[in-house]
């Protein structure tokens, strides 16, 4: 649809040129419009010419309903918990409890869209100011992640 496979693949999995989609709990169909038209990073901006508004809402449904949250970690209880205790162990000193950030270094990370799951991964891998090389595998991080994506599921459900 609208060529964005080219960049972010069939599946929204994301390639060389694009992030992936796919590994995002949600994506708002605000934050979807505006990424279209403003072009972040080293994607083009897309004008009304180039896709109407009407075709703008289709995009973010079909992103919505078919693409959004395919690559998540699927998590039965137990695993949020360990993702809980992990957070506890790993970030809450530094992030707060439900990621709203603390102290003068820990910055917020209960954005809106939540982090992708590739993202969390990354900023726990790649070296940043005053964050710690944390001692974790991928599959803890993910657990991590799952629990950080729980925060913006129960907003949606209240």
């Amino acid at each position: 649809m609208f060529r964005c496979a080219e960049c972010h693949g069939t599946q929204g999995e994301g390639t060389a040129e694009a992030p992936p989609l796919n590994d995002f709990l949600v994506l708002p169909p605000e934050f979807i419009e505006s990424q279209v038209r403003s072009g972040p990073e080293n994607m083009s901006a897309f004008t009304e010419a180039e896709i109407s508004a009407e075709q703008l809402t289709l995009l973010s449904a079909h992103i919505q309903a078919e693409i959004a949250g395919t690559n998540l970690v699927s998590v039965d209880e137990d695993q949020l918990e360990q993702g809980r205790q992990l957070w506890r162990d790993f970030c809450m000193e530094c992030h707060g409890a439900r990621g709203q950030g603390k102290n003068d270094f820990g910055p917020p990370l209960n954005v809106w869209p939540p982090y992708s799951v590739t993202g969390i991964i990354d900023g726990a891998r790649l070296p940043l100011p005053d964050m710690p090389v944390l001692s974790v595998t991928d599959d803890e991080l993910r657990l991590i992640a799952a629990f950080m994506h729980s925060w913006a599921a129960n907003s949606i459900a209240e």
